[in-house]
């Protein structure tokens, strides 16, 4: 990469810069011809067409969703093509390995290991070759949104990547691997300051097609039922896991002179609301009566369920099974995909076809209406002539700070007998509410971390990522806290106020005044400045890494917002969990819980440890303010 800067910058005349001020600029030229862009293409879509203020929604639609829908959003530019941005990333392609070697190891691993039974605790990753073709861009559409700026850019890569795991004395290698879907770069919120951009999030609105090649050496792929697809779908929940809304990589771009960018609301987009959707039926799915047994894979951003298998079957109805689930929806370009599979028994299991349908379609059904979907088949069968269909009903479920009337709620649908929402054994959800705790940081007293906040809500549960130490730590350097350190020991300050100030052990600052004590009584002449640097830079150094596991393991820092859709009689309770050792392997145990109200605001106080969060709950259904 150092390379790539250096050839960047001495192409326009700054060879005398070190590498550290060469990337400045060059972050500061990034910026400033992103901002240009930005302005000019508001300035021109300004110039040519106006931007037209939403018109207040009809009743039944009174909700940010439907009105994001009928309104039609701001297009500044419209695919564009970047020839540009693939021959810049061409050289950067390289430097990525070591990135790539890291989500395998600590996303795509686990998640084979998980999918694949029986052998997929043994697999274990081997060997990376990146290859040397580049994802290819383009092209690019953007828009303008309520806070910033969003582009959406084409990405098709078709590479000659590869993956290698062992199991045991055999080898299972990924190769022929292509990546086609659109990813979403968000600039928001725009601010006034030298940098105009305040953040970027980097998402897929829906899961890219992702396409491989297995082969293996000293074992037969066969002997693993559903092996390529369990494989498969282990590689797209990894994907799904880093980049599939809700999923991103979302980070703080420094304004400057403009206002610090909330990274909790950049990273974790608020629910648009929630759409229940129902595999009603299919017709003509291809293939014979007596072999096809049908099942729907259902998939909104990175969520997804399964259907029941109806045996023998080529026009199989899914009433009174568990075909209902409820999607939080984040983004108005969403899309629903459903994938129509055959069961095979002990074989691999067949894909019959697939369709596709933006979130927008299914939202303004009325209520119990029924939206055929022509089915892509993905298998050709004798005597089929086409033709293949599936029947979904979806209903769009609003958020509202109100509680919904009870003549226009949602809360439990059962006019029609064939339905009961509420009896989770019979597909209804029975979701009424949505519960949100926004988690910002944990006083705790419950030995060493990593610590995880986990919040359950009628008996669901997710949990938070790993706690880290406060950004304060991080804007502490070795010089100045040795500068600081030596002040307070010259001014004779109590040890006790020295170690709460700078949130250093006593034998730390006991070990750095001993040193300095020694220093004093030494004659002038006889020390060596550069060697006490040295020495003071490896002390302050050491301490700097002890603050930050000391801080990660009392205080804890989240900075996340947890979502879990719930009942109305439902209460939450909330827990601590910390690593620990259980037979030798590492797992998260839960050392403080205690159940609350939803009505109770934050903080709240588990036994040793104080949990700074902020509860919230939206009601799912049309509301009134009475």
């Amino acid at each position: 990469m150092s390379r790539w800067v250096d050839f960047m910058t001495n192409s326009v005349g700054l060879k005398f810069l070190s590498i550290g001020a060469k990337r400045a600029v060059l972050w500061a030229m990034g910026s400033t011809v992103t901002a240009a862009s930005v302005a000019y293409d508001i300035k021109t879509h300004k110039g040519h067409s106006k931007i037209v203020i939403p018109a207040p929604a009809s009743e039944g639609f009174k909700d940010a969703f439907m009105e994001d829908l009928l309104s039609t959003p701001p297009v500044l530019t419209e695919n564009q093509s970047v020839e540009w941005l693939n021959h810049s990333i061409e050289p950067m392609w390289p430097f990525l390995d070591e990135g790539i070697r890291q989500v395998v190891l600590e996303k795509l691993e686990p998640a084979i290991q998980n999918a694949v039974p029986l052998i997929g605790k043994q697999l274990r990753f081997a060997k990376l070759t990146l290859g040397c073709t580049a994802p290819q861009l383009g092209p690019v559409t953007s828009r303008l949104t309520e806070d910033g700026v969003e582009l959406f850019v084409a990405v098709d890569y078709a590479g000659d990547l590869e993956l290698e795991f062992e199991l045991g004395v055999a080898t299972v290698s990924i190769a022929d691997l292509t990546i086609r879907g659109e990813v979403m770069l968000a600039f928001k919120p725009l601010v006034n300051g030298i940098n105009p951009i305040g953040g970027m999030e980097i998402s897929c609105l829906d899961q890219p097609e992702v396409t491989l090649k297995l082969s293996a050496k000293g074992m037969f792929l066969d002997s693993v039922p559903n092996f390529y697809k369990l494989l498969k779908y282990a590689v797209d929940d990894a994907v799904a896991s880093i980049l599939v809304m809700p999923n991103n990589i979302a980070f703080r771009i420094p304004t400057v002179t403009g206002p610090v960018t909330d990274i909790a609301s950049l990273k974790y987009r608020s629910p648009l609301g929630v759409l229940r959707v129902s595999v009603d039926s299919a017709q003509h799915l291809p293939g014979s009566t007596w072999s096809t047994n049908p099942y729907a894979r259902v998939q909104v951003g990175a969520h997804h369920y399964y259907t029941d298998t109806v045996n023998k079957n080529v026009n199989p109805t899914w009433h009174g099974k568990r075909h209902t689930q409820d999607f939080m929806i984040f983004h108005s370009k969403q899309s629903v995909r459903v994938d129509v599979f055959s069961g095979k028994g002990f074989g691999a299991d067949e894909l019959i076809g697939s369709c596709q349908t933006p979130v927008s379609t299914l939202v303004g059904l009325k209520d119990k209406e029924l939206m055929t979907l022509p089915v892509k088949t993905a298998i050709e069968h004798y005597g089929h002539h086409g033709g293949a269909k599936l029947k979904l009903q979806a209903e769009w479920l609003p958020l509202s700070d109100y509680y919904p009337d009870a003549a226009e709620s949602v809360k439990e649908i059962a006019d029609d007998p064939r339905e009961k929402w509420r009896d989770g054994n019979s597909g209804g959800t029975g979701n009424q509410q949505l519960t949100t705790l926004r988690v910002d940081k944990v006083f705790t007293s419950h030995g060493p971390g990593p610590h995880k906040v986990v919040m359950n809500v009628g008996g669901r549960s997710t949990a938070t990522c790993p706690g880290t130490s406060p950004p304060l730590i991080f804007n502490i350097c070795p010089s100045t806290l040795c500068e600081i350190t030596r002040r307070m020991s010259a001014a004779n300050a109590a040890t006790d106020l020295v170690c709460s100030v700078l949130e250093i052990d006593e034998t730390d600052y006991l070990q750095y005044k001993k040193t300095t004590d020694v220093r004093s009584k030494t004659p002038f002449p006889l020390r060596d400045a550069e060697v006490e640097c040295t020495e003071d830079e490896a002390w302050a150094k050491a301490v700097i890494s002890k603050m930050k596991r000391n801080a990660s393991d009392k205080r804890p820092q989240f900075d996340e917002i947890l979502y879990l859709p719930s009942k109305l009689e439902d209460t939450f309770d909330i827990s601590l969990q910390s690593l620990t050792t259980v037979d030798g392997k590492p797992t998260y145990a839960t050392v403080a819980s205690k159940e609350f109200p939803l009505s109770q605001s934050g903080p709240f106080h588990l036994d040793g440890c104080t949990v700074f969060a902020t509860p919230t709950v939206s009601y799912l259904g049309k509301a009134t303010e009475a």
